[in-house]
């Protein structure tokens, strides 16, 4: 299963940083999905309570963002680079597919909703940054 560890050849200090973001990230992602459900199922909650389903992933989520801008501030350089060149082909692929999608579905393809393409960035970042740290060990 090594194969697949996208923290291969992580120093353990650039480990544990990671290991914490990822934390954060699986919060943030079971807020957000705790949110969606109850917020769609139960329409005749507290008005409290449906602005703090409806906020407090994105709180979740700067939290998440600020761990991870201070691992990659403190990781070592190939790290960074890595890291680096994941976001950027995330971020690319994301675009890329969120604009041509959006032509497709002004030829019948189905809306998306505006969170699905999130995946797209996810999964392409996720998956540059192993083929990444593969390519350096």
């Amino acid at each position: 299963m090594d194969e697949f560890n996208c923290q291969e050849g992580f120093s353990p200090q650039d480990r544990k940083k990671f290991r914490t973001t990822q934390n954060w990230m699986m919060g943030w992602l079971l807020s957000f999905a705790v949110g969606l459900v109850v917020l769609s199922r139960f329409l005749q909650l507290n008005p409290v309570l449906k602005w703090t389903l409806a906020l407090g992933p994105n709180l979740l989520g700067f939290i998440t963002l600020r761990s991870y801008v201070q691992f990659i501030r403190q990781a070592d350089e190939l790290v960074r680079k890595v890291q680096l060149e994941a976001l950027a082909l995330g971020f690319g692929v994301g675009i890329i597919f969120l604009l041509g999608y959006g032509l497709l579905e002004k030829i019948g393809m189905p809306e998306l909703g505006t969170s699905d393409p999130v995946a797209i960035f996810v999964l392409t970042w996720g998956a540059a940054g192993w083929w990444g740290m593969r390519r350096y060990r």
